[in-house]
């Protein structure tokens, strides 16, 4: 994933060192154009040509698709994702299959494009939970926000798809009802085995060196996953 995300950078760094030489040049055409213009039409190019020289926008950038999992793990298999370009009014993205890593350079209209991201899947995901495989329903998200402005200076749009969690607090008195209330108020919800109950409940009583005494009863409060999905999008130099 390292090794990615620096291919990444280094992609998003070559388009944007060829966007700006594009400028530059354009900029410069068009101040030489400017000096063979009537008098009356010269000072608005060379204004428009100076504007391109300072500013340098660029429009090239490179879009990120992550799709991590519960503790950050990453969801394996096929993906949907699209990504459009709301100022713009152009679809960038429109992939029906691509990884749980995938990066594009995609070329805008504007410096500072407003965006909308879509990411489905289609098949079951598996996640693992300790050593235990469990498999989750097809998934369909949209980013949180109803769009994202992208930075002038921004040449990497990051866009993860990311599992949520939630905390399961309850009271037991012994190991296996600690499992019992564990299924119960969640493992049942997302189909899990009970097996994968027993070993999430051996292993916190062993982080938090819990032991049942005469039945007494013991507070818990357990980090598990879910089957809802969060797509975020954040942009940088």
């Amino acid at each position: 994933m390292e090794a990615e995300a620096r291919r990444a950078e280094a992609q998003a760094s070559k388009a944007e060192a060829e966007a700006k030489k594009s400028n530059i040049e354009a900029g410069v055409q068009q101040a030489e154009a400017a000096k063979h213009l009537p008098k009356p039409m010269r000072e608005p190019v060379q204004q428009a040509a100076a504007n391109t020289l300072a500013g340098n926008p660029v429009k090239e950038k490179v879009i990120v698709f992550k799709a991590l999992g519960f503790n950050g793990q990453t969801l394996e298999g096929l993906f949907g994702l699209g990504v459009r370009d709301v100022r713009g009014q152009q679809t960038v993205i429109d992939e029906p299959k691509v990884g749980a890593y995938f990066d594009r350079p995609v070329t805008f209209k504007s410096a500072d494009p407003v965006i909308e991201a879509r990411a489905s899947r289609k098949d079951t995901i598996p996640i693992k939970i300790l050593d235990e495989i469990i498999y989750l329903p097809a998934i369909d998200a949209v980013s949180q926000k109803e769009s994202y402005t992208v930075g002038k200076s921004h040449n990497i749009i990051n866009l993860t798809l990311a599992q949520a969690s939630r905390d399961v607090q309850f009271k037991a008195s012994s190991t296996n009802s600690a499992v019992d209330e564990l299924m119960n108020k969640w493992g049942v919800e997302l189909g899990v085995n009970k097996v994968v109950a027993a070993k999430m409940i051996a292993e916190y009583e062993k982080k938090h060196s819990i032991t049942h005494a005469a039945a007494e009863e013991k507070s818990y409060t357990i980090n598990v996953p879910t089957q809802n999905y969060e797509l975020k999008i954040s942009s940088k130099v």
